[in-house]
């Protein structure tokens, strides 16, 4: 019985994430949909110089339904940003409060 149990909740999650991969590649219009759930991953994004467009306002960690999952560092004039892409839950939110388009999904910069 518990080995039925375990072999139902994991059919559930495997459903679970294919709608949720369906969804979410509906809602973003690019050509990197195509990606599976596993190889999209919220990043920041960095100018020709290679410095973040990030200002360090923190809206997104604000926003963010995680804990510890966007890190800003200040240091002088230089910010620099990381996310934990292992926990994040790929909703979006941090990507559309960001005014500085700071962040992406695999080059997305609007989400909805």
């Amino acid at each position: 019985m518990y080995k039925s149990f375990i072999q139902n909740i994991k059919a559930l999650i495997k459903t679970f994430l294919t709608v949720f991969d369906d969804i979410l590649s509906k809602l973003i219009k690019h050509e990197n949909t195509k990606l599976t759930l596993k190889e999209k991953k919220v990043e920041f994004v960095k100018n020709e110089e290679g410095i973040f467009l990030c200002d360090g306002c923190g809206l997104c960690q604000k926003v963010c339904p995680g804990v510890g999952i966007i890190n800003i560092e200040k240091n002088n004039e230089e910010i620099n940003c990381s996310l934990n892409t292992n926990q994040c839950i790929l909703c979006g939110q941090c990507i559309e409060i960001c005014p500085q388009k700071a962040l992406n999904l695999n080059g997305v910069t609007k989400w909805k």
